[in-house]
This record gives C-alpha cells, structure tokens and sequence, in this order.
C-alpha cells in the first residue's frame, strides 16, 4: 500500500508546484527517506521517484533533504551487489536535484554526492 501512496504522490509532485508545497509542509519527502531506511526495495524505488520530483522544484525540500540520513540510504542501495539500472538512474537523477544551487553550509555533502555518483558510473 506505502508504494501505491508513494507512486501517487510521485505522480503529483511531477505535475504542480503547488502539490510540492503541500507535500514539503506535510514532511512528506522526510517520511520518504524514512521509508528509505527501513522499506521494501520496491518502495525504496518510489521513494527514488518521489524525492527527485519535489527536490526539483523546491529549494526548501532540498535544503532539507541535505539535513537527513538520506547519504547513508543512497550508499547502501548503491553498495549492494545487485541494484538494477533503473535504481541507479534515480539515484543520479536524485543527486542531480539535490545538488542544484548548493549553499555554502551544505557544500561539503554536496561533493559527497558527487563521489556517489562516480560511484554509479563506474558500475554500469
């Protein structure tokens, strides 16, 4: 049911400003990293899809998103032995989102992103 929930408001966020507002002032991309932490694989792949719609669009979700745990959740899909294609390309649209207009307090988890990603590359 959580993946139905996170496919839905995927889906909004990619469609309305608005709807990210919405889902910013509920926490919902907190709740996301959450679900990242202790879900299924396939509710992580959701959550792939959900974080980078409203980091798209706001600076706030953004921000946020720099304060969380969500690193570590990124390491651990991505150090696993199998992760398909499709999870990595979220995980690098993601950080592409992510590291849009870093602050300078934020700069240093920005560049441990960027490792990620070179990460990513060298795996495919």
């Amino acid at each position: 049911m959580k993946k139905n929930v996170i496919w839905t408001l995927s889906n909004m966020a990619s469609k309305s400003s608005e709807a990210v507002d919405v889902m910013q002032s509920l926490k919902i991309h907190i709740r996301a990293v959450e679900f990242m932490r202790i879900g299924s694989d396939e509710l992580k792949e959701q959550c792939l899809w959900l974080l980078p719609n409203m980091s798209a669009d706001s600076a706030t979700v953004r921000s946020e998103l720099l304060q969380t745990d969500l690193i570590e959740q990124i390491i651990s899909i991505v150090k696993k032995e199998k992760v398909s294609v499709k999870i990595l390309e979220n995980v690098c649209w993601l950080i592409s989102c992510i590291c849009r207009d870093p602050t300078p307090s934020s700069i240093s988890k920005v560049i441990l992103y960027f490792i990620i990603v070179e990460k990513v590359v060298w795996t495919l």
